[in-house]
Parts: structure tokens; sequence; C-alpha cells
């Protein structure tokens, strides 16, 4: 183990994410987020390009800047890298903090100016010390930003990599942005290969690893979020469908109907619900890969990220495990309804029958009191002998109840009780006339 006396060519830089969703088209230039930094602190244009800008500047200390940005699909990408050159002590650490400090502070000077939703930051040094074996932090005080854990390196191609600390951390006057500190010290003579493929571009590299692991950990931290609210309106959907079992009287149907129709609002919000999950695993999955790729593509293989890489893909086995859960729900929601439905169906249909049969038994009396009026009007003056009382009361029963009940029965289509009930309506009316003529022979 070596002790690091000097380090060479310092920089401290951080990675801020926007989604592109919060930002207007004023607050970005040819696509890409600038804050007014470039105007406030007198930088140039060093790169003006549809999918990418670079300001450059320096301040009275002879502390370089470097201002770039560009649009990541769905995420405005700003990095603001803070150098000095040669060999310099520990000290500058705590410089080039104060310089950022300030800088980040002045860059929400305009309440209007959007706030990010992450950032990284980035303490990147050369090592000019010749056949250095691994290095220890401990020897090594980056700044005053503090770990939050006990650090551990890990070899890379290009060079030792930490992880200093990630949690919340007030930014402006925000207090809920997710921060990593990060530290990479890049052997001298491995420099320039380093910078040209690994920091600069920030579309590959540890920009875009960065980005992708960010956003997945978003992605993750919005789980919790969203599956409180799917189980929120997965109570209150059986909460809802308990409340619809209780109600069982004939006379309560138009509360179960009630009941039914906020059922089927509750299931619209659940639905909805899913539906979030749903597009928050796709996310999830999307960034997974885009980070597998460009970890590959660099051929940075280190257990650091492979735990990151296993702590995402158990988000995602979580999300799928409760979307399945969830579909389980609602797969019940809808036969619950069914059944529902069914024995609603089934005592509308026993209250049409009674109301029916009500209706068929007011009809007939009306027909038996008509038929025996039409009958004793047909006889009265004609001299003609009316039959029996018993049996004009019969054949008048008779005709009332035949007629109601085939067309009842012929409504309900059954034709062979209706025709049946028909004829014997028929027969009794015919029964009367022969009776009648009998009587009278």
């Amino acid at each position: 183990m070596n002790m690091i006396d000097k380090i060479l060519s310092p920089s401290l830089s951080v990675e801020l994410f926007f989604s592109s969703k919060a930002i207007s088209s004023e607050k970005s230039l040819i696509g890409c987020i600038h804050l007014g930094l470039p105007e406030r602190m007198a930088l140039a244009h060093a790169i003006d390009q549809p999918d990418q800008q670079l300001y450059v500047g320096q301040l009275e200390d002879d502390t370089r800047v470097e201002l770039a940005g560009c649009l990541a699909h769905d995420t405005h990408l700003l990095r603001l890298m803070l150098s000095q050159d040669g060999l310099q002590n520990f000290d500058v650490w705590h410089l080039l903090e104060a310089h950022l400090q300030e800088v980040l502070e002045s860059a929400w000077v305009q309440p209007e100016n959007p706030y990010p939703w992450g950032s990284s930051y980035l303490y990147h040094t050369l090592l000019p010390v010749e056949n250095i074996s691994k290095p220890d932090l401990t020897y090594f005080p980056i700044g005053v930003r503090q770990h939050t854990f006990e650090p551990t390196s890990d070899a890379t191609p290009f060079g030792w990599l930490w992880l200093l600390s990630e949690g919340g951390e007030t930014l402006g006057s925000r207090t809920d942005i997710w921060s990593r500190s990060i530290a990479l010290l890049t052997p001298e003579d491995r420099s320039e290969k380093v910078t040209s493929y690994f920091l600069n571009p920030l579309t590959q590299g540890l920009s875009r690893i960065e980005l992708y692991l960010q956003k997945s950990k978003h992605h993750a931290r919005q789980r919790e979020m969203v599956r409180d609210q799917l189980e929120g309106a997965s109570l209150m959907l059986q909460d809802g469908m308990g409340q619809a079992i209780t109600v069982g009287d004939s006379s309560q149907l138009h509360r179960e109907h009630g009941e039914l129709e906020r059922i089927s609002h509750l299931l619209l919000r659940f639905l909805t619900q899913i539906a979030s999950l749903e597009v928050l695993l796709n996310s999830l999955q999307t960034n997974r890969l885009a980070l597998s790729e460009h970890l590959e593509r660099v051929k940075l293989d280190t257990p650091f990220y492979r735990n990151e890489i296993q702590h995402i893909d158990r988000h995602i086995e979580q999300l799928s495990a409760d979307i399945r859960n969830a579909r389980v729900v609602v797969d019940s929601t809808y036969s619950f309804q069914d059944i529902q439905r069914g024995v609603e169906a089934s005592r509308l249909e026993r209250a049409s029958f009674m109301m029916g049969a009500a209706a068929a038994l007011l009809a007939g009396v009306a027909i038996f009191n008509s038929f025996l009026d039409i009958w004793n009007l047909a006889l009265e003056g004609s001299g003609l002998l009316r039959p029996a009382s018993w049996l004009r009361i019969l054949l008048g029963f008779i005709a009332g109840v035949s007629f109601p009940l085939s067309a009842a029965w012929f409504v309900q289509k059954r034709m062979v009780r209706g025709v049946a009930m028909l004829l014997l309506g028929v027969l009794s009316v015919a029964a009367a006339i022969i009776t009648t003529a009998l009587v009278n022979g």
C-alpha cells in the first residue's frame, strides 16, 4: 500500500438529471438545458450541436470550468465540471467543492428554473505514482463530503472506483434530490484513453452508466409509493364487495344496483393503479437493459455494478409479483360482478313474475266479472233461462284464469302451456253457449 502525497489534475464534476416534461421550451437551448449558467459565468461556446452543447471558461484562481449538456430520451443531462491542472495538494478538493456549491446555489436564483430529480458527483484525479498498487481511501481524504458507509474500491480498466455516499441531498431550496458521490483514481498513463472514452462523452461511458443507474433507482424508489396506492385501491375494492354481499333483500334492489356501480368505479381506479405499476415495470426493465448494455460496451464488470443490477432485478421481480397478484384480484372482481349481476337478474325475474301474477289475478277477476256481465246482458230481455249460478260461476272462473295465464305464458315463450290455456278459455266460452242452449232446449 502506497502513501499518496500529491494528486495530478484533480477535477470535481456533478451531473444533474432533469425530466424533460418539467422543462419549458424557453429553458432549453437546442434541446439542452443550461439554467443561465453560461451567462453568469461568462462561459464561451466550445461545441454547439443539435444534440450536445459544451461551454468552457475559467475562474479567477485558474480553476477551469466546463458545462456540457444533452438530451437523453426523456432526461436532460447537465454536467458541470471544475478542475485544476498540474500537481496539487489535497486542499484543492475543498476549493473545488466551495466553487461548485456557489455555482449550484446561483443556478436557482431564478425560482422558475427546473429542479433535477437526481445528481451524481465524481471526484477524479490522476495518480502520478509509478507502479502503484491498490490505493487506500483512508490515505486519500476527498474533500468534506463524508461517505455514509465503509467505502470499498473496485479495480476497473479505468482505475480504482469508489462509491462514497448515496442518499437525499439539499440542492438549492430542495431537499428531495437523490445524490450519488463516487471517486475515480486513474493511473497517469491511462489518462488520455480514460478521458476520451469513459469520462468526456455524454453519450457513453460513465455519464450514461450513471444516468441509467440513477433512473433505475428512481423507478425503484417510486415502487413503494405506487404499491401503497395499489394496496389502498385494493382494500377499497374488497370493502365495496363486502358491502355488496350484505344487500340480500329484494326490497333493497335499488341499493344493490348502486353497490355494483360503486364496485365498477373502484375497479376502474384499481385498474388505473395496475397500469401505473406496469408502466413503472416497463421503465425499470428498459433502463436496466440500457445499463447492462453500457456496462458491457465499456467492459466495466465490477462487483459494485453487479450488486446494483441484482438489486434492480429484485425490484423487477417484486413489481412483477405485485402485478400478478393484482390481476388475481381483478379476475375475482369480474367473477363477483358476474355472480352478483346473475343474482340481481334472478331477483328481478322473480319480482317481475310476482308482479305479473298479481296483474294476471287482477285481469282474471276483471275477465270473470266481464264474462258474467256479458252472459247476463245477452240473455236479459230475451226470455231465455240462465244456467244454474254455480255453473255460470265455474265457467266464468275458468275463463278468468285461462286467458291471463295463456297471455303470461305466451310472453314467457312457453308456447305449449299458452296454447293449452287459450284452448281452455275458448272451451269455457263454448261451454257457456252450449249450456245456455241446453237449458232452453
